[in-house]
């Protein structure tokens, strides 16, 4: 009884470190406790006992772990800024350096300001955004 104790104990204790850190690490060690604890259970010896926790942990830790990080792990989510750069746009209104003019992107009009001069009509790729200031240049480019 003193041993499955101790295994439990363990195990709720990674259990707990698992849900602070959720870096899935520490559920590998959980694991390898609860296997601790069911050996302890079925009346193996400690080193039989250790063997199983140990074996247990290190094939979580190098299978269940990358698989479950690469499953929850938040992935980047672009922008709005990321998916405006390199979009393509029509000149509404004539952009004639170093004075703005107006461009059409996905049906709204934005202000754009480029350092070449664009007629309505051009087509022009965005390559920056400052607030709601786009920054073309000629599709050709």
């Amino acid at each position: 009884m003193g041993l499955q104790l101790i295994w439990g104990t363990a195990f709720i204790v990674c259990l707990c470190i698992e849900m602070m850190l959720i870096n899935f690490s520490a559920l590998a060690l959980a694991i390898g406790c609860l296997g601790g604890l069911i050996a302890a259970t079925v009346g193996l010896p400690v080193v039989a006992q250790e063997g199983v926790a140990i074996a247990l942990a290190g094939t979580s830790y190098l299978t269940l772990t990358p698989y479950l990080r690469h499953r929850f792990t938040p992935r980047c989510t672009p922008t709005a800024t990321d998916t405006i750069i390199g979009s393509q746009a029509e000149v509404v209104e004539a952009i004639a350096p170093p004075a703005q003019g107006k461009v059409k992107m996905d049906g709204v009009i934005w202000q754009a300001r480029s350092e070449q001069s664009h007629e309505p009509g051009a087509h022009v790729t965005v390559i920056g955004l400052e607030g709601n200031l786009l920054t073309v240049v000629s599709m050709d480019l």
